[in-house]
């Protein structure tokens, strides 16, 4: 039940929380060679609980040096060091410049600054997936039991900020995107961003990495083809490339595999100003064969390729054997356009949009298209097996291992059904890939339309893609932008599918969808009607006339959080408890989500309590805790959750005088808020108020002395923040209030003076 994380309020809490370039130039290696590096097992274990034996993905560059950029690598590092700065920062450039490659280089020369590890991550969409396989890699698969896999990011996330560790994401696209990974200010946790965003606006330390002079660049192809290549200091290549290392790379390779011929094969290389920002000169030096694996390599992320992948992609349209297959990938690393990195191998983003615009390779062109088809179909095979089981990171990592644009795959002549983009869409979603899944999900509306029969449009099919479009735009938080797709996911399924069969559960998924992007922009009258409708379709039932009490509960609990909202409580009660019964009976599987019923259960206490019932609420209540200790569907249990159900049976006996019997329920409240939600990420602000709360009610009872250090300890958990890490000002004056109030009435008053000033010191908010 997403849409109620905001719903808990009321008898939960009497103090309310509120929401609150430098350039350098140097030389870059490139990845020549490169292995894994791993950090010696044994290392100091994380501070957030690690089990297992640090390690890093970093590739190593073996008896090659790196070149250049010393500045640039102790500016990074002096950064990071400063705990006056964020934990961040952010290498920008132009594509091909070498910034993955210096922050590897960063990563090389400090990693036993990281015991928990150093690891680079491809954060181009919305979550970065791979901090799933870190999380179980460091800590263990247990605390990620049974979580979906945005889930589990999260809870990686949470932990790693606890962490010794590094994290490299790559090629981030979208700052706002990746803002809820980035670790706040003073942790262990280290991220270098490589982008070629530019401003930062403020979001951390930004440093442009500028392309190499002309000396630099000599000095790297010398590196690679040999100081003889660079005596005569005629290098057309150098100038050719214009300081781009992952051209001088693979161009300096080709150059030391031709010298090996002689002159007459080095002059084969053409760097006419044509072929300029291209790696053709490159490239057709290779035989059809080796160049039939680059662009099988194309349609893969090449972040995460492996030779056993390409092996089995080409396995059926080639006939390869081992021998023939490893033979042509040589040919390809030795020249660099396939860089190795140990267990994995990478290309280049540009590499691979030079491969994808090149045709099919002499002789190949049957066998290539063949091979895509395959690619085509394991890609929809990983994500169907994928959608059925969210929370297993294997199946994430080979759905993972494709192109995740639907566009480049049609660019390369591949094409397939509405459901193979539907069941795509759905995957990437479930991995938290949001505007990745927004593309399939357009492509599927177009292909239910392409598929149209004699008998007309699926309307049902193309509700689902319109639905799945909006949901993708909500998880981005666009709540406004998503309305009108599920407005016409609603007129489309309306019309049934091809035999005008109307999923009547499907359509009030789509109604709710439009009732809580309403609600999530403080529309709540407006939204109101929509779960309303949302109410009488999903009591019709499926195509099979099977009724989902569990998801008829939650639209029920939305009416009566939309009353709620507008301060009519009595209004809202009756639907808070038909939101009981109906939960009660579980979902079509019979499956109770104890946890969602222990949120309608507490919402009828609320709105007691928000009439001044206070008797009358505390049962309501201790149902709620008793339905919350059963946890969710997978018996997770959030204690957050339930510590404000417990805190509000202490505020129903505070508010009748009982201060004494009030206490104990506070202080179970605290308990439970310092374990956590399901991601184990713990609330200093809810925390915090219950520790005020145990200190009020001691107060209350003259027992100043008592109470004294249940303030304090408000106090510096109130400091700490949210979630989110925001303040809440107002609260932390009134626990410090509370604190210069006890040490007065103890006759303490320097001391509380001090207190006091605190308090009266704190900027408004």
């Amino acid at each position: 039940m997403e849409s109620r994380k905001n719903t808990e309020g009321g008898a939960g809490h009497s103090v309310q929380p509120v929401a609150a370039g430098t350039q350098h130039t140097g030389v870059s290696a490139g990845i020549l060679n490169a292995g894994t590096l791993i950090v010696q097992q044994g290392a100091p274990a994380a501070e957030g609980g690690a089990v297992a034996g640090p390690r890093c993905d970093i590739p190593v560059l073996y008896a090659r040096p790196f070149i250049g950029r010393v500045d640039l690598l102790n500016t990074i590092a002096e950064t990071l060091d400063d705990p006056q700065r964020p934990s961040v920062v952010a290498l920008h450039g132009t594509p091909g410049v070498g910034k993955t490659e210096l922050a590897h280089e960063y990563a090389r020369r400090h990693a036993g600054r990281y015991p928990a590890g150093c690891f680079t991550l491809d954060a181009g969409g919305d979550t970065p997936v791979k901090l799933a396989e870190i999380g179980r890699l460091i800590f263990g698969s247990e605390p990620f039991r049974d979580l979906s896999m945005v889930d589990q990011c999260k809870v990686a996330f949470y932990r790693l900020t606890r962490s010794a560790v590094l994290l490299v994401y790559d090629n981030v696209r979208s700052a706002e995107a990746i803002r809820p990974w980035l670790p706040p200010h003073g942790t262990p946790c280290h991220v270098i961003m490589t982008s070629v965003l530019d401003p930062w606006d403020g979001l951390c330390p930004a440093f442009a990495v500028e392309l190499l002079d002309r000396d630099d660049s000599v000095a790297l192809v010398a590196s690679i083809a040999g100081e003889d290549a660079c005596r005569d200091g005629d290098l057309p290549l150098v100038d050719w490339a214009g300081g781009l290392p992952v051209q001088l790379v693979p161009t300096a390779a080709a150059l030391k595999c031709a010298r090996r011929r002689g002159r007459a094969g080095a002059a084969k290389l053409r760097l006419e100003p044509e072929t300029q920002n291209s790696f053709r000169p490159v490239y057709e030096l290779l035989p059809p064969d080796p160049r039939l694996i680059l662009q099988t390599a194309a349609l893969r992320n090449g972040m995460a390729l492996t030779a056993e992948d390409l092996q089995q992609d080409m396995a059926d349209a080639t006939g390869w054997d081992e021998e023939n297959f490893d033979r042509h990938l040589d040919a390809c690393l030795d020249l660099h356009l396939l860089e190795s990195g140990g267990e994995t191998l990478r290309m280049h983003q540009l590499i691979a949009h030079f491969l994808r615009e090149q045709p099919a390779p002499d002789g190949h062109g049957e066998t290539l298209a063949r091979i895509r088809q395959a690619q085509w179909r394991r890609l929809v095979d990983s994500a169907k097996a994928f959608a059925t089981a969210p929370n297993r990171m294997e199946l994430a990592a080979k759905m993972q291992g494709f192109l995740t644009d639907p566009t480049l795959w049609d660019g390369c002549g591949v094409t397939g059904s509405a459901l193979d983009y539907q069941t795509a869409g759905r995957a990437f979603s479930e991995t938290g890939q949001f505007g990745i899944a927004q593309l399939w999900a357009e492509r599927s509306v177009h292909a239910v339309e392409q598929e149209a029969t004699e008998k007309g449009v699926d309307h049902q099919s193309l509700g689902v893609s319109l639905n799945q479009i909006g949901t993708c735009l909500f998880d981005q938080g666009r709540f406004a932008d998503a309305q009108p797709w599920f407005e016409k996911a609603v007129d489309a399924k309306q019309k049934g599918d091809i035999h005008q069969r109307i999923d009547h559960e499907s359509l009030g998924v789509s109604l709710h969808q439009i009732g809580t992007c309403l609600y999530r922009q403080d529309c709540f009258a407006e939204a109101q009607p929509w779960f309303e409708r949302a109410v009488d379709a999903t009591q019709k039932g499926d195509i099979h006339q099977r009724i989902d009490h569990q998801s008829l509960g939650v639209s029920l609990h939305q009416i009566g959080d939309c009353l709620y909202r507008q301060g009519r409580f009595a209004d809202a009660r009756p639907w808070f408890e038909k939101a009981v019964d109906a939960m009660q009976k579980g979902d079509i599987h019979q499956r109770i989500d104890h946890q969602g019923l222990g949120v309608s259960l507490h919402q009828i206490g609320n709105c007691l309590f928000k009439q001044g019932r206070f008797v009358d609420a505390q049962p309501w209540l201790e149902k709620a805790v008793d339905a919350k200790q059963k946890g969710d569907i997978h018996q997770r249990i959030n204690h957050e959750s339930l510590g404000v159900s417990l805190h509000g049976i202490g505020n129903c006996l505070y508010r009748q005088g009982r201060f004494a019997k009030a206490q104990p329920w506070f202080e179970k409240a605290v308990n439970a808020a310092r374990k956590g939600d399901i991601h184990q990420r713990i609330d200093h602000q809810s925390l915090g108020t219950s520790l005020h709360e145990i200190g009020i009610c001691l107060s209350r009872q003259g027992r100043f002395a008592d109470a004294l250090p249940w303030f304090e300890k408000a106090v510096d958990a109130t400091q700490k923040g949210d979630i989110h890490q925001r303040i809440n000002h107002q609260s932390l004056s009134i626990s410090l209030e509370a604190v210069g109030h006890c040490l007065s009435q103890l006759g303490r008053e320097e001391e509380a003076q001090q207190w006091f000033e605190r308090a009266q010191g704190l900027e408004p908010g």
